[in-house]
This record gives structure tokens, sequence and C-alpha cells, in this order.
């Protein structure tokens, strides 16, 4: 007995079956392998990077939704968290259009833009600029769930303005959101990237 069963290979060589089922093995195993590492990369793209992209899309989206009151209530949460603590005027007669905010012991004004529709240029800048220096303050926060224009920030930067727009003002929202109302609020991302 003794004698193998050959195969032959491309190159027309001769070789043991069994070396040709080994063969077989090995390269079923290694695509398996391949496979589950690409699988792996897409769960951890969709996880880490596509689904929070989603969720703080949906979250801006949602934000004008909220009352006025509510999103300034949210918004005076989020700013504690930052070292903010917004100082309530007496003589104010309720507008809210411009909050007056402690940070370091110098006065800080926030104006906020609830819709997402708007685009702040310069005027805004030059305008809230305007208010920080009637009202004495060391510099001022405008927010809004929008956008800036691109000419913006060098005006705001000049002004000791700080910028918030929707991506930037999410991540220190959400923090704030009751566990209920951030479900609402990023549902719509979970339902499209299921």
């Amino acid at each position: 007995g003794g004698d193998a069963i050959l195969a032959q290979d491309a190159a027309g060589n001769h070789l043991p079956t069994q070396l040709v089922g080994v063969a077989v093995v090995v390269m079923a195993l290694l695509a398996a392998a391949v496979a589950l590492v690409i699988g792996s990369i897409g769960s951890v793209y969709l996880l880490k990077i596509a689904r929070p992209r989603e969720e703080a899309r949906a979250g801006i989206a949602a934000l004008p939704e909220l009352r006025w009151r509510e999103f300034v209530s949210l918004l005076t949460l989020a700013l504690s968290r930052l070292g903010y603590e917004r100082r309530i005027d007496p003589n104010a007669g309720g507008d809210e259009n411009e909050l007056k905010m402690l940070r370091d012991g110098q006065l800080w004004l926030v104006s906020a833009k609830h819709g997402a529709s708007y685009v702040l240029g310069p005027q805004a800048i030059r305008e809230f600029a305007r208010a920080i220096e009637m009202h004495g303050a060391a510099g001022g926060l405008l927010v809004t769930p929008g956008h800036f224009s691109k000419e913006a920030l060098p005006e705001a930067s000049f002004n000791h303005i700080e910028l918030y727009d929707g991506q930037r003002l999410w991540p220190e929202l959400a923090p704030v959101l009751d566990r209920a109302q951030l479900q609402q609020f990023i549902a719509p991302a979970r339902q499209r990237i299921r």
C-alpha cells in the first residue's frame, strides 16, 4: 500500500490530497476571519461614528420644537456645567432675549436664537457686541441650533463672543435632557440606522 492519492495544482505539480484538504480548510477559516473583521469594523463604525452623528442631527433638529422657556432652561443647565451661573435681574421686566450669566465673577451675556433655520452673520455679531458693551459684560455667548456664516467667526472672536451653533450646542445640551426627552429627540436617528 502506501501510494498516496495525488492531485494537481495550477502549475501541474502533484500534491497529496490530504494537503489539498488542509489548504481548503485554511482558506475557509481565513475567509471567515476576514468576514468577521470586516463585520466588526462595520459595527464599530455604526456604533461609534454613524449613530452618534445621526443622533446629534436628530437632536439639533428637535431643539426648535421646544418651547422657548424649555430651551432657555436647558441652556441655563448646560451653561452651569461649564461654570456659568444665571443672574436674575429683578428690574429686567421678563425680557429673556439676553440672559445674564456670571463666570469667574464676571458678567457674560447670552443671546439665544431658537430656530434651526438661522444663519447668523457679522451683523448679528455686531448687534450682540453692542448689547455686551451696553451691559458692561466681559463677553458673550451667541447660541443657535442653526449656523453661523464664515464671515461671523472673525467678528465674534474680535468681540469676545463665543459661538454655539447646533453642532457645538448639542453635546452641551444632550447631557442635561432627561432620559425620556433624550430618547424622544434621538428616536428618528435610531430608526434610520437600524
